[in-house]
Protein backbone atom coordinates (compact mmCIF):
# COMPACT_ATOMS: atom_id res chain seq x y z
CA UNK A 1 0.00 0.00 0.00
CA UNK A 2 3.04 2.25 0.00
CA UNK A 3 4.71 4.23 2.74
CA UNK A 4 3.23 7.02 4.86
CA UNK A 5 0.71 7.23 7.70
CA UNK A 6 -1.40 4.15 8.32
CA UNK A 7 -4.94 4.55 7.01
CA UNK A 8 -7.91 4.02 9.39
CA UNK A 9 -8.74 0.79 7.51
CA UNK A 10 -5.21 -0.54 7.95
CA UNK A 11 -5.22 0.39 11.66
CA UNK A 12 -8.37 -1.61 12.29
CA UNK A 13 -6.90 -4.63 10.53
CA UNK A 14 -3.72 -4.59 12.63
CA UNK A 15 -5.75 -4.13 15.81
CA UNK A 16 -7.94 -7.13 15.01
CA UNK A 17 -4.85 -9.23 14.37
CA UNK A 18 -3.52 -8.52 17.86
CA UNK A 19 -6.77 -8.83 19.80
CA UNK A 20 -8.20 -12.04 18.29
CA UNK A 21 -6.67 -15.39 19.17
CA UNK A 22 -8.91 -18.24 17.93
CA UNK A 23 -7.81 -20.59 15.17
CA UNK A 24 -9.74 -19.01 12.32
CA UNK A 25 -9.21 -15.40 13.31
CA UNK A 26 -5.99 -15.01 11.29
CA UNK A 27 -7.92 -16.14 8.20
CA UNK A 28 -10.77 -13.74 8.90
CA UNK A 29 -8.37 -10.88 9.48
CA UNK A 30 -6.62 -11.56 6.19
CA UNK A 31 -9.96 -11.77 4.40
CA UNK A 32 -10.92 -8.37 5.79
CA UNK A 33 -7.55 -7.03 4.76
CA UNK A 34 -8.09 -8.35 1.21
CA UNK A 35 -11.51 -6.66 1.11
CA UNK A 36 -10.03 -3.29 2.06
CA UNK A 37 -7.18 -3.63 -0.43
CA UNK A 38 -9.70 -4.54 -3.13
CA UNK A 39 -11.93 -1.59 -2.21
CA UNK A 40 -9.12 0.91 -2.75
CA UNK A 41 -7.91 -0.72 -5.97
CA UNK A 42 -4.78 -2.44 -4.59
CA UNK A 43 -5.55 -5.65 -6.47
CA UNK A 44 -2.09 -7.22 -6.57
CA UNK A 45 -1.75 -6.94 -2.80
CA UNK A 46 -5.26 -8.33 -2.33
CA UNK A 47 -4.40 -11.31 -4.52
CA UNK A 48 -1.30 -11.99 -2.41
CA UNK A 49 -3.52 -12.12 0.69
CA UNK A 50 -5.95 -14.54 -0.99
CA UNK A 51 -3.08 -16.80 -2.10
CA UNK A 52 -1.79 -16.90 1.47
CA UNK A 53 -5.29 -17.86 2.65
CA UNK A 54 -5.46 -20.66 0.07
CA UNK A 55 -2.14 -22.06 1.29
CA UNK A 56 -3.31 -21.81 4.92
CA UNK A 57 -6.55 -23.67 4.14
CA UNK A 58 -4.87 -26.30 1.97
CA UNK A 59 -2.42 -27.12 4.78
CA UNK A 60 -5.36 -27.70 7.13
CA UNK A 61 -7.44 -29.53 4.47
CA UNK A 62 -10.38 -27.16 4.97
CA UNK A 63 -11.85 -27.99 1.56
CA UNK A 64 -15.19 -26.16 1.91
CA UNK A 65 -13.55 -22.95 3.09
CA UNK A 66 -10.95 -23.36 0.34
CA UNK A 67 -13.72 -23.36 -2.27
CA UNK A 68 -15.22 -20.20 -0.78
CA UNK A 69 -11.84 -18.47 -0.78
CA UNK A 70 -11.38 -19.42 -4.45
CA UNK A 71 -14.70 -17.70 -5.23
CA UNK A 72 -13.54 -14.54 -3.45
CA UNK A 73 -10.35 -14.69 -5.49
CA UNK A 74 -12.39 -15.23 -8.66
CA UNK A 75 -14.43 -12.11 -7.88
CA UNK A 76 -11.21 -10.14 -7.62
CA UNK A 77 -9.91 -11.49 -10.93
CA UNK A 78 -13.31 -10.55 -12.35
CA UNK A 79 -12.77 -6.93 -11.32
CA UNK A 80 -9.47 -7.06 -13.18
CA UNK A 81 -11.38 -8.49 -16.17
CA UNK A 82 -9.16 -11.61 -16.23
CA UNK A 83 -12.13 -13.81 -17.03
CA UNK A 84 -10.15 -16.88 -18.13
CA UNK A 85 -8.64 -17.28 -14.66
CA UNK A 86 -12.02 -16.48 -13.10
CA UNK A 87 -13.79 -19.32 -14.90
CA UNK A 88 -11.13 -21.85 -13.85
CA UNK A 89 -11.38 -20.86 -10.17
CA UNK A 90 -15.16 -20.92 -10.18
CA UNK A 91 -15.39 -24.33 -11.81
CA UNK A 92 -12.93 -25.77 -9.30
CA UNK A 93 -15.04 -24.35 -6.46
CA UNK A 94 -18.24 -25.60 -8.05
CA UNK A 95 -16.82 -29.12 -8.22
CA UNK A 96 -15.94 -29.03 -4.50
CA UNK A 97 -19.37 -27.72 -3.48
CA UNK A 98 -21.09 -30.45 -5.49
CA UNK A 99 -18.87 -33.14 -3.98
CA UNK A 100 -19.74 -31.86 -0.50
CA UNK A 101 -23.47 -31.57 -1.32
CA UNK A 102 -23.43 -27.89 -0.32
CA UNK A 103 -26.41 -26.32 -2.19
CA UNK A 104 -25.74 -22.77 -1.01
CA UNK A 105 -22.07 -22.95 -1.97
CA UNK A 106 -23.00 -24.47 -5.32
CA UNK A 107 -25.52 -21.69 -5.94
CA UNK A 108 -22.97 -19.03 -5.08
CA UNK A 109 -20.51 -20.60 -7.53
CA UNK A 110 -23.13 -20.71 -10.30
CA UNK A 111 -23.94 -17.03 -9.72
CA UNK A 112 -20.22 -16.22 -9.91
CA UNK A 113 -20.05 -18.10 -13.22
CA UNK A 114 -22.93 -16.00 -14.54
CA UNK A 115 -21.08 -12.87 -13.41
CA UNK A 116 -17.99 -14.09 -15.27
CA UNK A 117 -19.95 -14.48 -18.51
CA UNK A 118 -21.55 -11.05 -18.00
CA UNK A 119 -18.20 -9.32 -17.48
CA UNK A 120 -16.77 -10.72 -20.69
CA UNK A 121 -19.87 -9.66 -22.63
CA UNK A 122 -21.24 -13.16 -23.25
CA UNK A 123 -24.79 -12.20 -22.33
CA UNK A 124 -26.50 -15.25 -23.82
CA UNK A 125 -24.46 -17.60 -21.62
CA UNK A 126 -24.95 -15.33 -18.62
CA UNK A 127 -28.74 -15.48 -18.97
CA UNK A 128 -28.66 -19.27 -19.50
CA UNK A 129 -26.82 -19.64 -16.17
CA UNK A 130 -28.59 -16.95 -14.15
CA UNK A 131 -32.25 -17.76 -14.81
CA UNK A 132 -32.02 -21.26 -13.24
CA UNK A 133 -29.92 -19.75 -10.43
CA UNK A 134 -32.69 -17.25 -9.69
CA UNK A 135 -35.28 -20.04 -9.44
CA UNK A 136 -33.01 -22.03 -7.12
CA UNK A 137 -32.24 -19.01 -4.90
CA UNK A 138 -35.97 -18.32 -4.53
CA UNK A 139 -36.69 -22.00 -3.87
CA UNK A 140 -34.25 -22.30 -0.98
CA UNK A 141 -35.16 -18.88 0.40
CA UNK A 142 -31.72 -17.24 0.04
CA UNK A 143 -32.72 -13.57 -0.10
CA UNK A 144 -29.18 -12.20 -0.41
CA UNK A 145 -28.33 -14.52 -3.31
CA UNK A 146 -31.72 -13.84 -4.93
CA UNK A 147 -30.92 -10.12 -4.82
CA UNK A 148 -27.47 -10.81 -6.31
CA UNK A 149 -29.00 -12.67 -9.28
CA UNK A 150 -31.51 -9.86 -9.89
CA UNK A 151 -28.57 -7.41 -9.87
CA UNK A 152 -26.69 -9.41 -12.50
CA UNK A 153 -29.73 -9.96 -14.70
CA UNK A 154 -30.45 -6.23 -14.48
CA UNK A 155 -26.90 -5.50 -15.61
CA UNK A 156 -27.10 -7.99 -18.50
CA UNK A 157 -30.39 -6.58 -19.80
CA UNK A 158 -29.07 -3.02 -19.38
CA UNK A 159 -26.07 -3.86 -21.58
CA UNK A 160 -28.46 -5.35 -24.13
CA UNK A 161 -30.44 -2.07 -24.07
CA UNK A 162 -33.46 -4.03 -22.80
CA UNK A 163 -34.30 -1.32 -20.30
CA UNK A 164 -37.76 -2.55 -19.18
CA UNK A 165 -36.35 -5.93 -18.10
CA UNK A 166 -33.29 -4.31 -16.53
CA UNK A 167 -35.53 -1.99 -14.51
CA UNK A 168 -37.74 -4.88 -13.40
CA UNK A 169 -34.76 -6.83 -12.03
CA UNK A 170 -33.19 -3.82 -10.31
CA UNK A 171 -36.51 -2.93 -8.66
CA UNK A 172 -36.87 -6.52 -7.46
CA UNK A 173 -33.37 -6.29 -6.01
CA UNK A 174 -34.22 -3.00 -4.29
CA UNK A 175 -37.30 -4.51 -2.62
CA UNK A 176 -35.21 -7.39 -1.25
CA UNK A 177 -32.45 -5.09 -0.02
CA UNK A 178 -34.90 -2.73 1.68
CA UNK A 179 -36.31 -5.71 3.55
CA UNK A 180 -32.81 -6.70 4.70
CA UNK A 181 -31.63 -3.14 5.42
CA UNK A 182 -28.37 -3.31 3.45
CA UNK A 183 -27.64 0.42 3.01
CA UNK A 184 -24.47 0.00 0.93
CA UNK A 185 -26.13 -2.29 -1.62
CA UNK A 186 -29.23 -0.07 -1.64
CA UNK A 187 -26.94 2.79 -2.71
CA UNK A 188 -25.60 0.65 -5.55
CA UNK A 189 -28.99 -0.39 -6.89
CA UNK A 190 -30.40 3.13 -6.67
CA UNK A 191 -27.57 4.23 -8.94
CA UNK A 192 -28.33 1.35 -11.33
CA UNK A 193 -32.04 2.20 -11.43
CA UNK A 194 -31.15 5.82 -12.14
CA UNK A 195 -28.93 4.74 -15.05
CA UNK A 196 -31.76 2.75 -16.64
CA UNK A 197 -34.29 5.55 -16.19
CA UNK A 198 -31.84 8.04 -17.71
CA UNK A 199 -31.42 5.80 -20.76
CA UNK A 200 -35.21 5.64 -21.07
CA UNK A 201 -35.37 9.42 -21.08
CA UNK A 202 -37.08 9.50 -17.68
CA UNK A 203 -34.74 12.19 -16.45
CA UNK A 204 -36.71 13.49 -13.47
CA UNK A 205 -37.21 9.98 -12.08
CA UNK A 206 -33.51 9.23 -12.59
CA UNK A 207 -32.64 12.41 -10.70
CA UNK A 208 -34.86 11.34 -7.81
CA UNK A 209 -33.02 7.99 -7.49
CA UNK A 210 -29.59 9.60 -7.79
CA UNK A 211 -30.47 12.12 -5.06
CA UNK A 212 -31.75 9.31 -2.87
CA UNK A 213 -28.50 7.45 -3.51
CA UNK A 214 -26.53 10.51 -2.42
CA UNK A 215 -28.69 11.01 0.69
CA UNK A 216 -28.31 7.36 1.71
CA UNK A 217 -24.54 7.45 1.22
CA UNK A 218 -24.32 10.71 3.18
CA UNK A 219 -26.32 9.20 6.05
CA UNK A 220 -23.92 6.23 6.03
CA UNK A 221 -20.94 8.58 6.02
CA UNK A 222 -19.50 6.68 3.06
CA UNK A 223 -17.41 9.26 1.21
CA UNK A 224 -16.59 7.03 -1.74
CA UNK A 225 -20.22 6.09 -2.42
CA UNK A 226 -21.14 9.77 -2.09
CA UNK A 227 -18.58 10.48 -4.79
CA UNK A 228 -20.02 7.81 -7.07
CA UNK A 229 -23.50 9.24 -6.54
CA UNK A 230 -22.19 12.66 -7.56
CA UNK A 231 -20.67 11.00 -10.62
CA UNK A 232 -24.12 9.67 -11.53
CA UNK A 233 -25.71 13.10 -11.03
CA UNK A 234 -22.95 14.51 -13.24
CA UNK A 235 -23.83 12.05 -16.01
CA UNK A 236 -27.46 13.11 -15.72
CA UNK A 237 -26.50 16.78 -16.05
CA UNK A 238 -24.25 15.95 -19.00
CA UNK A 239 -27.12 14.15 -20.77
CA UNK A 240 -29.19 17.33 -20.28
CA UNK A 241 -26.44 19.36 -21.94
CA UNK A 242 -25.41 21.00 -18.65
CA UNK A 243 -21.68 20.35 -19.05
CA UNK A 244 -20.66 22.95 -16.45
CA UNK A 245 -22.90 21.43 -13.75
CA UNK A 246 -21.68 17.94 -14.73
CA UNK A 247 -18.06 19.04 -14.49
CA UNK A 248 -18.62 20.38 -10.97
CA UNK A 249 -20.12 17.04 -9.86
CA UNK A 250 -17.22 15.14 -11.40
CA UNK A 251 -14.68 17.38 -9.69
CA UNK A 252 -16.32 16.77 -6.32
CA UNK A 253 -16.27 13.03 -7.08
CA UNK A 254 -12.55 13.23 -7.93
CA UNK A 255 -11.74 15.12 -4.71
CA UNK A 256 -13.58 12.52 -2.61
CA UNK A 257 -11.79 9.65 -4.36
CA UNK A 258 -8.47 11.46 -3.93
CA UNK A 259 -9.20 12.00 -0.23
CA UNK A 260 -9.86 8.27 0.18
CA UNK A 261 -6.73 7.38 -1.77
CA UNK A 262 -8.84 5.39 -4.24
CA UNK A 263 -6.87 5.55 -7.47
CA UNK A 264 -9.39 3.51 -9.42
CA UNK A 265 -12.26 5.92 -8.71
CA UNK A 266 -9.92 8.83 -9.42
CA UNK A 267 -9.44 7.42 -12.92
CA UNK A 268 -13.22 7.06 -13.38
CA UNK A 269 -13.76 10.66 -12.26
CA UNK A 270 -11.02 11.91 -14.60
CA UNK A 271 -12.67 10.09 -17.52
CA UNK A 272 -15.98 11.70 -16.61
CA UNK A 273 -14.39 15.14 -16.43
CA UNK A 274 -12.82 14.54 -19.83
CA UNK A 275 -16.26 13.78 -21.27
CA UNK A 276 -17.77 17.00 -19.88
CA UNK A 277 -14.83 19.06 -21.13
CA UNK A 278 -15.24 17.55 -24.60
CA UNK A 279 -18.93 18.55 -24.54
CA UNK A 280 -17.83 22.11 -23.78
CA UNK A 281 -15.51 22.08 -26.79
CA UNK A 282 -12.40 22.06 -24.59
CA UNK A 283 -10.87 19.23 -26.59
CA UNK A 284 -7.21 19.67 -25.59
CA UNK A 285 -8.15 19.67 -21.87
CA UNK A 286 -10.35 16.63 -22.45
CA UNK A 287 -7.41 14.79 -23.98
CA UNK A 288 -5.21 15.72 -21.02
CA UNK A 289 -7.73 14.34 -18.51
CA UNK A 290 -8.07 11.10 -20.49
CA UNK A 291 -4.28 10.75 -20.50
CA UNK A 292 -4.19 11.25 -16.72
CA UNK A 293 -6.91 8.60 -16.32
CA UNK A 294 -4.96 6.25 -18.60
CA UNK A 295 -1.77 6.72 -16.55
CA UNK A 296 -3.60 5.70 -13.35
CA UNK A 297 -5.25 2.72 -15.06
CA UNK A 298 -1.86 1.53 -16.30
CA UNK A 299 -0.36 1.99 -12.84
CA UNK A 300 -3.16 -0.15 -11.34
CA UNK A 301 -3.13 -2.71 -14.15
CA UNK A 302 -6.85 -2.04 -14.74
CA UNK A 303 -7.05 -3.43 -18.24
CA UNK A 304 -10.73 -2.64 -18.74
CA UNK A 305 -10.12 1.03 -17.96
CA UNK A 306 -7.01 1.00 -20.15
CA UNK A 307 -9.08 -0.33 -23.04
CA UNK A 308 -11.96 2.10 -22.49
CA UNK A 309 -9.72 5.14 -22.09
CA UNK A 310 -7.62 4.21 -25.11
CA UNK A 311 -10.82 4.07 -27.17
CA UNK A 312 -11.92 7.45 -25.83
CA UNK A 313 -8.55 8.92 -26.79
CA UNK A 314 -9.07 7.45 -30.24
CA UNK A 315 -12.33 9.41 -30.48
CA UNK A 316 -10.57 12.63 -29.52
CA UNK A 317 -7.74 12.10 -32.02
CA UNK A 318 -10.26 11.32 -34.76
CA UNK A 319 -12.19 14.50 -33.89
CA UNK A 320 -8.97 16.52 -34.16
CA UNK A 321 -8.08 14.92 -37.48
CA UNK A 322 -5.15 12.89 -36.15
CA UNK A 323 -6.27 9.74 -37.89
CA UNK A 324 -3.04 7.74 -37.58
CA UNK A 325 -2.86 8.31 -33.82
CA UNK A 326 -6.59 7.55 -33.52
CA UNK A 327 -6.04 4.24 -35.31
CA UNK A 328 -3.27 3.35 -32.84
CA UNK A 329 -5.53 4.06 -29.87
CA UNK A 330 -8.51 2.19 -31.35
CA UNK A 331 -6.36 -0.82 -32.20
CA UNK A 332 -4.97 -0.93 -28.68
CA UNK A 333 -8.46 -0.69 -27.18
CA UNK A 334 -9.80 -3.44 -29.44
CA UNK A 335 -6.87 -5.79 -28.71
CA UNK A 336 -7.31 -5.38 -24.94
CA UNK A 337 -11.09 -5.70 -24.98
CA UNK A 338 -10.95 -8.72 -27.28
CA UNK A 339 -8.45 -10.37 -24.95
CA UNK A 340 -10.77 -9.62 -22.01
CA UNK A 341 -13.73 -11.01 -23.94
CA UNK A 342 -15.66 -7.74 -23.52
CA UNK A 343 -17.91 -7.78 -26.59
CA UNK A 344 -19.93 -4.77 -25.40
CA UNK A 345 -17.02 -2.34 -25.69
CA UNK A 346 -15.08 -4.19 -28.38
CA UNK A 347 -17.90 -3.82 -30.92
CA UNK A 348 -18.18 -0.10 -30.10
CA UNK A 349 -14.56 0.61 -30.94
CA UNK A 350 -14.61 -1.72 -33.93
CA UNK A 351 -17.33 0.52 -35.34
CA UNK A 352 -15.30 3.65 -34.47
CA UNK A 353 -12.31 2.20 -36.33
CA UNK A 354 -14.53 1.28 -39.29
CA UNK A 355 -15.81 4.86 -39.40
CA UNK A 356 -12.21 6.14 -39.31
CA UNK A 357 -11.31 3.98 -42.32
CA UNK A 358 -14.44 5.26 -44.06
CA UNK A 359 -13.31 8.86 -43.45
CA UNK A 360 -9.91 7.99 -44.90
CA UNK A 361 -11.55 6.47 -47.99
CA UNK A 362 -10.42 2.90 -47.20
CA UNK A 363 -13.64 1.23 -48.27
CA UNK A 364 -12.62 -2.45 -48.00
CA UNK A 365 -11.18 -2.09 -44.47
CA UNK A 366 -14.17 -0.06 -43.32
CA UNK A 367 -16.69 -2.61 -44.58
CA UNK A 368 -14.83 -5.57 -43.03
CA UNK A 369 -14.64 -3.87 -39.62
CA UNK A 370 -18.26 -2.71 -39.79
CA UNK A 371 -19.38 -6.27 -40.50
CA UNK A 372 -17.32 -7.59 -37.56
CA UNK A 373 -18.73 -4.87 -35.30
CA UNK A 374 -22.29 -5.73 -36.34
CA UNK A 375 -21.79 -9.46 -35.71
CA UNK A 376 -20.35 -8.88 -32.24
CA UNK A 377 -22.99 -6.28 -31.43
CA UNK A 378 -25.71 -8.80 -32.41
CA UNK A 379 -24.12 -11.33 -30.04
CA UNK A 380 -24.29 -8.98 -27.06
CA UNK A 381 -27.53 -7.21 -27.95
CA UNK A 382 -26.14 -3.75 -28.80
CA UNK A 383 -28.70 -2.55 -31.32
CA UNK A 384 -27.10 0.90 -31.52
CA UNK A 385 -23.86 -0.55 -32.91
CA UNK A 386 -25.70 -2.99 -35.19
CA UNK A 387 -27.67 -0.12 -36.72
CA UNK A 388 -24.64 2.19 -37.01
CA UNK A 389 -22.49 -0.51 -38.63
CA UNK A 390 -25.14 -1.44 -41.14
CA UNK A 391 -25.79 2.23 -41.82
CA UNK A 392 -22.13 2.66 -42.72
CA UNK A 393 -22.34 -0.31 -45.09
CA UNK A 394 -25.51 1.09 -46.69
CA UNK A 395 -23.81 4.47 -47.26
CA UNK A 396 -21.06 2.74 -49.22
CA UNK A 397 -23.59 0.71 -51.17
CA UNK A 398 -25.49 3.87 -52.16
CA UNK A 399 -22.27 5.43 -53.48
CA UNK A 400 -21.66 2.64 -55.99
Amino acid sequence: MGSGPMSPHRYRIEKLWVEEGQEFCPLEVRRRKASVLRLIGQWDQALMVHRRNLEWLAQRQRTGLLAGEQLDMADLYGERQETGEVENLIKRSLKIFRQQADPKGELRAVISLGACYYKRGDYVKAIEVLHPALSEAERIGELELTAAVHRLLGAVHYCQSDYPRALEHYQQELRLLEASGSSFKICQVLGNIGQVLRCQGRVEEAGHDYRRQLETATAMGDTLVMGRALGNIGQLEESRGNAAAALECYRRYWKMAQGMGDRRDMSYALNNMASALFQQGRVAESEDYHLRALAIAEELGDRLMIGLTSGNLGNICKHRGYLKQAEVYYSRAIDILRDLGNLYLECKFLYCLADLHAQAGRRQEALALAEEAAEKAEACGRRDIVDSSRGLRDRFESQK
